[in-house]
């Protein structure tokens, strides 16, 4: 994304409590206890990073052999300098490297240095220039529609809120999964996958489906803006029928009742939710530029449009207790999301699916995208897998009861936050647990009601307002097995040989990266240690670079330096109008596998206890920044933590 700091006042009018939480007691405890600090700034406004005024994201992978990590920024602004690369361009995500082993500075233990006397920026983050003599000539990650398309010089357009969602590799090349907000678009039901339906085929019976007519394209090939009446679109523009068909699956998933199966209301009640988008499966094959993707396979999805994954050293769906979940190059693990946001209490739920990497190797015509889904247990409680995503279940968060007397409304036991932005998840050997890193807050454009220019107030809220949280489980669709159910379908009481995914709680909340953070207009006072930015800076550099311009005849001539730099800053401005409330805000985790690090004191492991520390990123919104952040994690033995089967499951009693 790219919203900038400084960020105008009142100009959309925010109206969510920044302060409001969760008030009821987590269900399921992880039995994890943790400590979580700052230690630097990757990149952002306040870096010393050439060319570069602020990035986010940061997803890491590694290749095997090579000696340092991968790292994929999203929206990427320039500094306004040189050529003035202000506003976002048609590839402006970034492609750079961290080193592959921890930095000695991280040392093992609390981090004790007060916040004030740490190194406030990063110092070996490394990124390629394509020119020498101009340091915002950075390599900007480019996407090509196919293996030959980059013959004719003519990448697929990636710029704002168009980004890499994760990246992986199968141990001889870079790949990524990247999204453009890119509908499955039909004419009959034979071009949608097999689960999903085409609103243009003559025999779609499901609801209508418009778009919104639109004033300004910000982009050429920008997909539909969806309605279902003109309450949908902002005010003065019309419903209208779509120019082209759109795939749309029929319902979320279904729950297990005690009253029998189960399907939420939210996409009868708003079939817009139901709508699918195109992934872009792309590998990095051209070694003169391994910032260039070529998409391999395109991936229509509902439940995966926000996705983060892992790939590991083997994994066998038959028989979970052959698993290796250390890092490799055997299998990719995505779990997904079909949104970042949702309201009106729907709830965004984690899917997973696997891939073999085999798959994705070999020459360009043999590469295949062979999704296999997490589709719940069976009757004697071990995993299934579907090739359907129609038949994909949540690995967490369905445990809901129907609610008497009003239909198919559900009451769900522990309702999923509505605000989950973007996700990562890790294998933590030394814990043998996967972690869940996810949440955070979003900019009021985000969740803003196109009627009335007014954000929508959450219903399900987060445990700390604003705060990443974690969640973890000994595998990755949670519980190895569950127990075995009779001929109704109900499972006997007893206890799960393990324990699924744990209830979320934060692990990074607002205050805590308060150094890291913006004040809004309430000033410290109302964010204790967050800083106070002034933006003077940018329009004295704006001005230089308008004048360097002017006098050293650089490359395309004065008028288009000029368009450049203030087409930049309208950008800015415009962002600033939209993203409301300028508090700074945190989002879009990712863990930084290979830094992971076993602690556990000898005394400790006698105890039963084990540790590690976990390094990972957080993006923050104002300034636009990339954090390096470190959370020790304990692990403890879970007796004073035990739920029974009956409570962690739901059981009907």
């Amino acid at each position: 994304m790219s919203l900038q700091h400084g960020l105008a006042v009142g100009c959309v009018h925010d109206t969510r409590n920044m302060q409001a939480a969760r008030k009821t007691p987590q269900r399921w405890p992880s039995g994890i206890a943790s400590s979580t600090w700052g230690l630097c700034s990757l990149i952002g406004p306040n870096n010393r990073n050439p060319g570069i005024w602020g990035s986010d994201l940061g997803l890491t992978t590694h290749v095997r052999d090579d000696s340092k990590l991968t790292m994929l920024f999203g929206d990427t602004w320039a500094s306004p300098i040189a050529n003035c690369q202000y506003p976002p361009s048609p590839s402006n995500d970034l492609q750079a490297t961290l080193p592959l082993q921890r930095p000695a500075r991280f040392q093992p233990g609390p981090v004790t240095t007060p916040i004030n006397q740490r190194a406030q920026t990063c110092d070996f983050l490394e990124y390629p220039l394509e020119r020498s003599d101009d340091v915002a000539s950075w390599r900007r990650v480019r996407l090509f529609a196919s293996p030959s398309a980059r013959s004719t010089d003519a990448p697929l357009d990636m710029s704002g809120l168009r980004t890499p969602l994760t990246a992986f590799s199968d141990g001889e090349r870079l790949l990524a999964l990247f999204q453009r907000n890119d509908p499955v678009q039909c004419d009959r039901q034979a071009d949608c996958p097999s689960d999903m339906r085409c609103t243009s085929d003559p025999a779609y019976r499901g609801p209508w489906i418009g778009e919104c007519s639109r004033f300004v394209e910000l982009v050429e090939d920008a997909g539909p803006d969806y309605c279902r009446d003109e309450g949908d679109c902002v005010p003065g523009a019309s419903c209208n029928p779509t120019r082209k068909g759109v795939c749309l699956t029929a319902r979320p998933f279904d729950v297990d009742t005690r009253e029998g199966p189960a399907t939420p209301p939210w996409y009868r009640d708003d079939s817009k939710r139901g709508l699918a988008s195109t992934v872009y499966v792309a590998a990095a094959i051209w070694p003169d530029r391994p910032a260039d993707y070529a998409t391999i396979a395109r991936f229509p999805t509902h439940r995966f449009q926000n996705a983060t994954g892992r790939t590991v050293a083997h994994f066998d769906p038959e028989h979970p207790e052959n698993n290796d979940y250390r890092p490799g190059y055997h299998t990719l693990l995505l779990w997904g999301r079909s949104s970042f946001v949702e309201s009106g209490g729907a709830q965004l739920l984690p899917f997973l699916l696997y891939v073999r990497l085999d798959d994705l190797r070999g020459a360009p015509g043999k590469w295949a995208w062979k999704a296999h889904f997490f589709a719940g247990y069976d009757r004697d409680g071990k995993p299934m897998w579907s090739e359907r995503e129609d038949a994909a279940k949540p690995v967490y968060g369905d445990h809901a009861r129907r609610v008497p007397g009003k239909g198919n409304a559900l009451e769900w036991s522990e309702p999923e936050f509505d605000q989950v932005a973007q996700m990562t998840v890790s294998w933590v050997e030394p814990l043998a647990r996967w972690v869940m890193l996810y949440g955070g807050d979003l900019p009021a454009f985000m969740v803003m009601d196109p009627r009335t220019g007014d954000t929508r107030r959450p219903t399900n809220l987060q445990w700390a307002s604003g705060a990443i949280h974690m969640r973890s489980a000994p595998h990755p669709w949670g519980a190895a097995s569950l127990p075995p159910s009779d001929a109704q379908g109900v499972r006997a009481p007893g206890t799960s040989s393990e324990l699924g995914w744990s209830s979320a709680e934060p692990i990074l909340t607002r205050q805590g990266a308060a150094p890291y953070l913006a004040c809004d207009e309430a000033g410290p006072d109302a964010l204790p240690g967050c800083v106070q930015e002034r933006s003077e800076w940018r329009s004295l550099a704006l001005l230089g670079s308008l004048a360097r311009g002017a006098v050293s005849g650089l490359p395309g001539g004065f008028a288009d330096v000029a368009s450049s730099c203030i087409g930049g800053e309208f950008a800015r401005a415009a962002q600033e109008y939209l993203s409301g409330n300028p508090i700074g805000r945190l989002y879009a985790p990712n863990i930084i596998e290979e830094w992971t690090q076993d602690v556990t004191e000898a005394a400790a492991r006698e105890r039963g206890e084990r540790s590690a520390e976990l390094y990972w990123n957080v993006s923050t919104w104002n300034p636009y920044q990339v954090v390096l952040i470190k959370s020790q994690l304990t692990l403890r033995e879970l007796s004073n933590t035990k739920v029974s089967a009956l409570e962690r499951y739901n059981i009907p009693q």
